[in-house]
């Protein structure tokens, strides 16, 4: 009981601590689309540009703070955009973020853009973000 008492505050210190640091203050450049895609939940566009490495909350609050619908990509899409980044201009050889929370509340899934493998990280490590946006038909 007690030891459930202590993870219950540091959970909870954890969460207070992320959302302090979740203040993004630098200003974030409007993207415009690099390239369009079709999947089977629908089209999305892809900003031209990385936002820069940062943790997943800051990362999704980044893309959010672009503008109406611009969002994390989900694990398949970024999986297109690695497969199609040749096309598309200057990605860094580094971990990029997904929407995609992983098997505990503490990590989420990236995609190396060096190897394309996909992995679940801690989401206070500080990786890539690009974002995206979907396209209604």
């Amino acid at each position: 009981m007690k030891k459930n008492f202590i993870l219950c505050i540091l959970i909870g210190l954890f969460l207070c601590n992320n959302m302090n640091a979740s203040k993004v203050s630098h200003s974030i450049p409007k993207p415009t689309t690099k390239m369009v895609f079709k999947t089977s939940l629908g089209q999305f566009e892809v900003g031209d540009k990385d936002l820069g490495a940062m943790n997943w909350l800051d990362a999704r609050k980044a893309c959010m703070e672009i503008g109406k619908g611009w969002r994390l990509p989900t694990r398949e899409e970024l999986n297109l955009i690695y497969f199609n980044k040749n096309k598309m201009g200057v990605f860094v050889k580094d971990n990029y973020w997904t929407d995609e929370e992983g098997y505990s509340f503490d990590v989420a899934w990236c995609q190396n853009f060096d190897t394309g493998d996909q992995n679940s990280f801690p989401k206070i490590n500080k990786n890539q973000t690009r974002p995206v946006r979907s396209i209604n038909q």
